[in-house]
């Protein structure tokens, strides 16, 4: 009679650190893996905040008065901050963003417009 039994492992010799056996299936991923997918997952992160929130920024910052009856003040309601974030999701929050925030006309000036920091 044939075993049911599967393996599965990380390198030919069968010395890997993925495993799989039975009908329980039971992985171990190395910790080279997880290192590598973390990395991954941060850069990633770091790669759609760069994108996304200068734009959704400015775009409220646009529907804030027409859409929302809002202040202009209200967008720092909406500002990314890392100090409001527990750890370690605020060492997620990339110095880049803020960069390209800083050239963005998102910055409330004492006369009510929005200005790039280099213009005010």
């Amino acid at each position: 009679r044939r075993s049911s039994r599967a393996s599965l492992s990380g390198s030919p010799s069968g010395g890997g650190a993925a495993g799989v056996s039975g009908a329980r299936s039971s992985f171990r991923i190395s910790p080279q893996v997880i290192k590598c997918q973390a990395d991954w997952n941060a850069a990633l992160l770091s790669e759609i905040m760069n994108d996304l929130v200068p734009g959704m920024l400015n775009q409220l910052r646009d529907d804030l008065r027409r859409r929302f009856g809002l202040e202009p003040s209200s967008l720092y309601r909406f500002w990314p901050q890392r100090s409001s974030l527990e750890p370690p999701m605020g060492q997620l929050v990339p110095t880049s963003m803020y960069q390209k925030l800083a050239s963005q006309q998102i910055y409330l000036a004492a006369k009510g417009t929005f200005l790039k920091t280099s213009e005010g």
